[in-house]
């Protein structure tokens, strides 16, 4: 009674049109993964290239500093004084490691994982 050839097309095409689907939504998921995957690496790389030229700048800046520090004190005490304004550099940036570097950090992975 309820039961005929057309119902079962029917049946048998919205299973179908349901396999479609659900594939769909797989690659879709796989392509949206990758891309995500795909801008975390390219952001971790660029962070690394950027955070080794500015090593590289500033290892030549401390070198000049101290060298022009040289011309009016012994050069021993230019690098001890170019070594004492790391030092304090990198106590600063410790200090405010959460704000200047975790947080900014944090916010662009995020927005890179929920776009």
């Amino acid at each position: 009674m309820f039961s005929n050839d057309k119902n079962i097309d029917n049946l048998a095409t919205l299973i179908e049109s349901l396999k479609d689907y659900l594939l769909l939504r797989k690659d879709l998921f796989q392509l949206t993964l990758m891309e995500k995957i795909i801008r975390l690496l390219t952001v971790c790389v660029l962070l690394v290239l950027m955070l080794f030229f500015f090593f590289l700048i500033v290892v030549f800046l401390a070198f000049a500093a101290a060298y022009a520090l040289a011309q009016t004190i012994p050069v021993w005490a230019a690098f001890l004084c170019v070594a004492a304004g790391f030092l304090l550099l990198f106590c600063l940036v410790y200090a405010k490691r959460h704000t200047w570097i975790q947080q900014p950090l944090v916010r662009v992975f995020a927005n890179i994982l929920s776009s």
